[in-house]
């Protein structure tokens, strides 16, 4: 079923009124391809094999990294979840994980699972990912932050638009008849691109 979309900018956008109370919507964009602007690459997943252990308990494990590559439309390695403001986590659709940090293995990792640590909290800054001083580069590496270059503005692309209340139930955003309403079908995509006002 599909309903009027109610609630400030402050509300969908931040989660939380005028008065400073938490509410229980929370609004994020899903199943996004990131597109940088200027090189016309997108985020992808990157896996490569690596031994870890000491002597006799040497293994190898695969090890999921962020990445850039060529847009391909069907590759699910392409499609994350990101937030709309403050800080946020980058989920991968493929791995189900949040992008983390292993000290010793490197930033910017998705997996294995027996890896995860803390997933790493980003947020959007003038169109850039912003992570502890450092801008996400269109190498899908975090460099110092330089305004200057613009190699590193990101688009969220092909999105839906999503709002999961308190119980965990999402709802998307779409256009009904010229009015913008929220259901539980997500049938419509989003994507944004900047506009001088």
């Amino acid at each position: 079923t599909l309903q009027p979309v109610t609630g400030t900018v402050r509300e969908i956008a931040l989660n939380f009124d005028f008065n400073l109370n938490i509410t229980n919507d929370h609004w994020h964009l899903t199943h996004c391809n990131i597109h940088n602007t200027q090189s016309g690459k997108s985020l992808d997943l990157a896996y490569e094999e690596q031994e870890v252990g000491k002597k006799k308990k040497k293994r190898m494990v695969t090890f999921v990294s962020l990445a850039t590559a060529d847009f391909n439309a069907t590759a699910t390695s392409q499609r994350f979840s990101v937030g709309i403001s403050r800080n946020w986590n980058l989920l991968s659709e493929e791995t189900g994980t949040n992008m983390f940090r292993d000290k010793k293995y490197g930033n910017s990792l998705f997996g294995p699972p027996e890896f995860l640590g803390n997933a790493l909290s980003l947020m959007w800054h003038k169109r850039r990912v912003l992570r502890a001083a450092r801008f996400l580069s269109s190498d899908g590496v975090f460099h110092s932050y330089n305004y200057e270059d613009t190699s590193n503005l990101w688009n969220p692309r092909d999105c839906s638009i999503t709002n999961t209340d308190s119980a965990g139930v999402n709802r998307f955003l779409g256009i009904k008849n010229g009015k913008v309403v929220v259901g539980s079908e997500d049938s419509q995509r989003w994507t944004f691109e900047y506009g001088d006002l």
